[in-house]
């Protein structure tokens, strides 16, 4: 197995493809989507939030190998943001 800990020491995420590119922006959209559920006091702009996420995260999975890729590291360590 990969220690997703030493990668996070060693590894960079490095975004190339689209989907890898998609799944970064949406991420990057997590603070906002926090600040407005909070300033909104409306939890479903966090669900939606999140159930969009799944969308984009299934998408990079679908297309993007990530095991046994020479871009494994860098995929391992999107994978890992989008699980924290």
């Amino acid at each position: 197995g990969v220690d997703i800990g030493d990668l996070q020491k060693s590894a960079r995420i490095q975004i190339k493809e689209p989907q890898e590119i998609a799944l970064g922006i949406k991420l990057a959209q997590f603070p906002d989507a926090v600040s407005e559920t909070l300033s909104t006091l409306m939890p479903n702009r966090l669900t939606e939030y999140i159930y969009d996420l799944t969308e984009v995260f299934n998408q990079f999975y679908g297309n993007c190998k990530v095991i046994d890729d020479e871009n494994q590291d860098s995929r391992l360590l999107l994978v890992d943001a989008t699980a924290t």
